[in-house]
């Protein structure tokens, strides 16, 4: 039976590198290199980047201006840093806007 290999620290930034400059996506560098996809994939997105990892940026909003006016057809669409978006249609009260984002 196969025994995986073990690629020091050092190696696999190298090959991580290599594969920066080669201008390949993942699947054709571990063909081109031999080097198992999905080892690959640990490296580059893994644990071993956590002390490079960007902290995560506290959402922001766009300034706006909220009357009290009634608007039977409004629709305000919230797009959220982990790629989730809400649309409220109808009539939203800016009392309920402000408890939703608070």
């Amino acid at each position: 039976m196969h025994q995986p290999t073990k690629y020091s620290e050092s190696a696999r930034a190298s090959y991580i590198e290599q594969w920066k400059a080669s201008k390949l996506d993942l699947p054709s560098f571990s063909k081109h290199s031999g080097i198992p996809l999905t080892s690959l994939r640990y490296w580059v997105y893994g644990s071993y980047k956590k002390s490079k990892v960007k902290k995560v940026k506290p959402a922001a909003f766009l300034p706006v201006q909220v009357t009290e006016d009634y608007c039977p057809s409004l629709e305000i669409i919230l797009d959220l840093p982990t790629g989730m978006r809400m649309t409220l249609r109808g009539a939203i009260t800016p009392a309920y806007l402000k408890a939703l984002i608070s």
